[in-house]
């Protein structure tokens, strides 16, 4: 299970023999997702007035209103193997405008991607929301047809590079005045080079820290996986020697 999850949403992804039931492939960029859009107030106390709603298809105009964007941020991703799914929590203000977005969760493997997709976000305006602020979260899934997708490995693979350079991170946390749990995605190369990395966390961070952190990994050196591209997802708390109990539940 993914730990780093503060707000739970709903997602059923299409089964491949559904898929392969409607015998076409999608077009280049299609979310391949049905979804069910959470609302929810902040686990933030500090933020306990977060209990307006938007319906369901008020939130999926104004978003797919701006898909031509959306998608246009995922091309900013060009490589092969990458691939994956993508969460943004919104914050919307009484009044429709947005208040706060960031990657709430993602096994993409790109920051670029990520961020652009934040960035095209906070300029939606909603209907103003019934009862005031409103927070819901919103899926994305990205894979293109035909495209070569990286091999899984187990957090075992990598864990042991990323807590060799731990002090690497606990700069960034400590620049950044960070110190809550977040995820890497991270796809390895040819000599253990690494070729892609993204971020998410629960809580939004702000772009900074997640480009601290991505940076200090594409300058790690992970196993040799040979000729396979492998796609390598860890989560990063203070990286003591030996996985902890939540990072090795991770799937």
């Amino acid at each position: 299970m993914r730990q780093v999850q503060f707000l739970r949403t709903s997602v059923v992804l299409l089964s491949a023999a559904l898929a392969a039931a409607c015998g076409a492939s999608k077009p280049r960029g299609e979310r391949n997702i049905q979804y069910k859009i959470q609302h929810a107030e902040s686990p933030d106390t500090r933020q306990s007035d977060l209990n307006g709603r938007l319906a369901d298809d008020e939130i999926r105009r104004v978003m797919e209103e701006q898909q031509g964007g959306f998608n246009n941020c995922f091309h900013q991703a060009p490589d092969a193997f990458i691939s994956g799914h993508v969460e943004l929590t919104f914050v919307v203000k009484a009044t429709g405008r947005v208040e706060d977005v960031f990657v709430s969760q993602s096994d993409l493997g790109s920051l670029t991607a990520e961020d652009c997709l934040v960035q095209t976000a906070k300029f939606l305006e909603f209907p103003p929301p019934a009862g005031g602020r409103a927070r819901f979260a919103y899926p994305f899934e990205w894979n293109e047809p035909g495209r070569r997708l990286s091999q899984p490995v187990e957090v075992q693979w990598g864990y042991s590079t990323l807590a060799n350079h731990r002090e690497l991170y606990e700069r960034c946390r400590a620049k950044y005045d960070y110190q809550a749990p977040f995820n890497l995605t991270v796809y390895v190369g040819r000599l253990g080079s690494v070729l892609s990395a993204g971020y998410d966390s629960g809580s939004g961070p702000g772009v900074n820290f997640p480009s601290c952190v991505v940076d200090v990994t594409k300058g790690l050196r992970f196993p040799n996986p040979g000729n396979r591209i492998v796609k390598f997802h860890s989560l990063v708390e203070h990286l003591p020697d030996e996985l902890s109990p939540m990072n090795k539940n991770i799937e």
